[in-house]
């Protein structure tokens, strides 16, 4: 007991182990929208943890295992690395954290061809803005995402279409495979 208090008034304080961060799953997305990441670490314990981006308030996030949680990046001014820690405790922040990338988010202006058969993989030129190399680029046509994607300048992308029933599906595009710009037409 505390200076021969009651002992049943004690408060329970618990020491855990501190959380590590490996890694921010995509590592990039559009600066304006955000994006859902998961945080890659361990000692994901806490049931209260938060994401901060760099010096944003921290947002909400989903743990999902002791090694893995969610949470939407909050929107950015513009295009910025940012670091990005598992916030815990209301206080303290990780000592190890990923890094992420905000980007201009890609928009295509056309496309061409706007058809091809459908169990043949047609080659298709994607116009736009705001492609970027090396960040997980890709294609998708309907809900199906091409196998073959090449980015050539930040404004063209080639990109094999994938088989598909004969129909006519939305052309999108992404910088991280995982948040798409659609284009204004579709494809057939």
């Amino acid at each position: 007991t505390a200076r021969g208090g009651d002992a049943s008034n004690i408060v329970g304080f618990t020491y855990l182990k501190q959380p590590s961060v490996w890694a921010a799953l995509p590592s990039s997305g559009p600066a304006r929208t955000g994006s859902t990441v998961a945080l890659v670490g361990a000692n994901f314990f806490v049931d209260s943890a938060r994401c901060r981006f760099g010096q944003s308030p921290s947002v909400p996030a989903t743990v999902v295992s002791d090694s893995r949680l969610l949470c939407d990046a909050p929107p950015a001014a513009g295009p910025a690395a940012v670091r990005v820690y598992l916030a815990y405790n209301e206080v303290d922040l990780s000592v190890d954290y990923a890094e992420y990338r905000y980007y201009e988010a890609p928009s295509v202006d056309s496309f061409s061809p706007d058809h091809a058969a459908d169990a043949l993989g047609a080659t298709v030129t994607v116009r736009g803005a705001n492609f970027l190399e090396g960040g997980g680029a890709a294609c998708r046509f309907g809900a199906a995402v091409s196998d073959s994607t090449t980015v050539v300048t930040s404004t063209l992308i080639v990109c094999t279409a994938p088989p598909h029933k004969v129909a006519s599906v939305a052309v999108a595009v992404s910088n991280n495979g995982q948040d798409f710009a659609a284009a204004g037409g579709e494809f057939s």
